[in-house]
C-alpha cells in the first residue's frame, strides 16, 4: 500500500488492507501516510459496532474477524461464522435485545462456539444461565483449531466469547462432566446440548461408508487426540483426509512442526478440497511443512505398522510403513444426554455439532437462534419441534386434497 501511495502523488488512496481487526490499525496507516482512507469490510461484518466501540472506549466488546471466508461470495450463502445476525439485523440486531418475556433456569452443555454463543444470547435475554464444560477451558473444537500453525488467531473468537459470558454473568464451570444428575441437580427449565462432535476411528467416510481393515491398531488415532494433547505421535505417520477441510492439513502441519514426517492420503485430486479459496494458500504451507501428498489414493488396510494404498486411476497398490496413522474421515455427534435428559427436563435444544457435524457457521447460528426462543410463546419442546413447525395458514397436502375432492 505504502508504494501504491508514493506513486498517486497528490491523489487520493482509498485502502482496504485485508483482514483490518482494529480501529487503531487502520489509525496507523493514516498517521504513517500509507493511504487517505481506509475501508473495512470484514471487520464490520463480524462486529457492526466496530467503530462506535473504539470511539466510546468499548473495544473489548468488539468481536475479532478471524477470516473463516462465510462472507465471501466465494462460499454459498451469505453470513458470518461469528456473527449470526448478519443479514437477519431487523430479526436480531442490537435493536431487537429485548429481555424475554419469561426468565427461565438454561443449562448449557458444552463450551464450543454454539454453547458458548447460545449462553451470551440467553443471559442477554436475562436468563439465568449456568454453562458447563469438560475439558479446562472454553472454545471447543475451535480451541484446537487455533493449536494448527497459522490458525492460531482463531483463539480470539473463544477468548471474545469467554469475556462476553463474564461481563453477562454466566456461571461457568469448567472441567467438569455434565451428567444428567449433575445437569437436574441445578433444576433446570431448559436445557441446551451442545457437546459438539468427535472423529471416528474406524475411518468411515463420505467416499466409503465402510470401516477400514486394522483400524482398532493401537497406533490409530483421530485430529481431536493429538491437538487436544490427549495422544502424542512421531516418526513417519500417515493422515487419512476424506474430510477435506482444515482437520487433516492443519493436524498435517501441526504434527510436521514437531518433528513428524507426514504424508496427507486422499482420495480427493487436491489437498483441501472444501476450503475454498483458502486451497492455494494451504498447498503452499503443506509444501514449506514438507508434508507430502498421495492424492487419489485409497487405504485398503491397515497392518502392523504398515498401511495398503491403492491408486485410484490405475488400481496401482503398494505398502509403505508407518508409525501412526491419523484419521481425518468424518465426525460423530456425541449426544447421549438426549436420551438421559428426555422426560425428565421440559425443554431440551441439540445444538450444533451435537445435532449434526458441520462447519463454525451453522453451530453460531443455532446457538443464537434457540437461545432467543427461550421464554417465548411460541417456545419449542426440543430443535426438532422448530424445524418442522407448520406456519400459520399453511395446510398440508392431505387436507388441500380432502378439500379439493369436496
Amino acid at each position: 500500500m505504502a508504494r501504491a501511495r508514493e506513486a498517486c502523488g497528490n491523489v487520493p488512496v482509498l485502502a482496504t488492507p485485508g483482514r483490518l481487526t482494529a480501529i487503531a490499525e487502520a489509525e496507523d496507516l493514516l498517521a504513517r501516510g500509507v493511504a487517505d482512507v481506509i475501508g473495512v469490510a470484514r471487520g464490520v461484518i463480524a462486529e457492526p459496532q466496530l467503530v462506535n466501540n473504539a470511539l466510546y472506549g468499548r473495544e473489548s466488546e468488539s468481536r475479532t474477524c478471524i477470516a473463516a471466508n462465510h462472507c465471501s461470495p466465494y462460499n454459498p450463502g451469505h453470513g458470518c461464522a461469528l456473527n449470526p445476525t448478519v443479514a437477519k439485523e431487523e430479526r436480531w440486531g442490537v435493536r431487537q435485545n429485548a429481555k424475554a418475556p419469561r426468565s427461565m433456569r438454561v443449562v448449557v452443555v458444552g463450551g464450543g462456539p454454539s454453547g458458548m454463543e447460545a449462553a451470551r444470547v440467553a443471559a442477554m435475554r436475562g436468563h439465568t444461565v449456568t454453562l458447563i464444560e469438560r475439558r479446562a477451558r472454553l472454545g471447543g473444537a475451535l480451541a484446537l483449531v487455533a493449536r494448527m500453525p497459522g490458525r492460531e488467531h482463531m483463539h480470539r473468537a473463544g477468548d471474545w466469547w469467554a469475556h462476553q459470558l463474564d461481563r453477562l454473568g454466566v456461571e461457568v464451570r469448567t472441567a467438569t462432566d455434565a451428567d444428567a444428575e449433575t445437569i437436574l441437580a441445578l433444576a433446570p427449565d431448559a436445557v441446551m446440548v451442545a457437546t459438539g462432535a468427535l472423529y471416528a476411528r474406524e475411518g468411515m467416510s463420505g467416499f466409503s461408508a465402510q470401516p477400514i481393515p486394522g483400524w482398532d491398531q493401537p497406533f490409530v488415532l483421530t485430529p481431536d487426540e493429538v491437538l487436544s494433547g490427549a495422544r502424542t505421535a512421531s516418526g513417519q505417520l500417515l493422515i487419512i483426509d476424506e474430510e477435506g477441510r482444515n482437520a487433516g492439513v492443519g493436524t498435517a502441519e501441526f504434527l510436521a512442526a514437531h518433528g513428524c514426517r507426514v504424508t496427507i492420503v486422499s482420495s480427493y485430486d487436491s489437498a483441501a478440497p472444501h476450503m475454498g479459496t483458502a486451497r492455494h494458500y494451504i498447498g503452499l504451507r503443506l509444501r514449506e511443512a514438507g508434508v507430502l501428498l498421495s492424492l487419489g489414493t485409497r487405504v485398503l488396510a491397515i497392518g502392523d505398522c504398515e498401511v495398503k494404498l491403492e491408486l485410484l486411476a490405475t488400481g496401482e497398490q503398494r505398502t509403505v510403513p508407518v508409525d501412526g496413522v491419523i484419521m481425518s474421515t468424518m465426525r460423530r455427534q456425541v449426544d447421549g444426554l438426549i436420551d438421559m435428559l428426555t422426560g425428565k427436563v421440559a425443554y431440551i435444544y441439540q445444538i450444533g455439532d451435537a445435532l449434526a457435524p458441520r462447519s463454525l457457521i451453522e453451530a453460531t447460528y443455532e446457538g443464537h437462534k434457540f437461545a432467543r426462543l427461550l421464554g417465548e410463546d411460541v417456545m419449542p419442546k426440543t430443535v426438532i419441534d422448530e424445524l418442522f413447525r407448520i406456519a400459520p395458514g399453511f395446510r398440508p397436502a392431505e387436507t388441500l386434497t380432502a378439500i379439493d375432492a369436496a
